[in-house]
C-alpha cells in the first residue's frame, strides 16, 4: 500500500513537472534535521522553482491528503523541517533576488536564498 501511494505520488509530481528526489540517501538526510531528537522519512523531496510550483504541489498533496513540510538547511531542533510520511518541501531552489534601485528601494528574495548569494547580489 505504501508503495503504492508513493508511485502515485511519484506519478503524480512528474506530471506536474517539478523536480524531485526519491534516493534513499536524500531521503534520510531529510529525514532527521540539526537537533536530531525527532526522525521520520518522508516519501519524497520535491525541490520547486517558482511560487506556481509550490502552488500546484500543495494542490496535489491535498487531493492525495499528505503532510507537506517546508525545509530550508534542515536547521530546526525539534522536528520542524521533518515530514513523516508527507513531502518534504526543500525551499533551496526557491532562490530568486529581485532588487528595485528605484525609490523606495527594495530587494526580495525567495525562501531558498542565502546570506551570501544576497549579499554577492547586491
Amino acid at each position: 500500500m505504501v508503495f503504492q501511494k508513493t508511485f502515485a505520488l511519484t506519478h503524480g509530481v512528474s506530471e506536474i513537472g517539478l523536480p524531485f528526489d526519491s534516493d534513499p540517501t536524500v531521503l534520510t538526510t531529510a529525514s532527521h534535521d540539526f537537533g536530531h531528537l525527532i526522525q521520520g522519512q518522508s516519501r519524497l523531496v520535491v525541490q520547486p522553482r517558482h511560487g506556481e510550483d509550490v502552488a500546484a504541489l500543495l494542490q496535489l498533496a491535498n487531493r492525495d491528503q499528505l503532510p507537506v513540510t517546508l525545509r530550508g538547511k534542515g536547521c530546526s531542533q525539534n522536528g520542524q523541517s521533518i515530514s513523516p510520511g508527507g513531502i518534504t518541501l526543500d525551499t533551496s531552489r526557491l532562490d530568486d533576488i529581485n532588487y528595485s534601485e528605484t525609490l523606495p528601494q527594495k530587494v526580495t528574495c525567495g525562501a531558498g536564498t542565502t546570506w551570501r548569494q544576497l549579499v554577492a547580489a547586491l
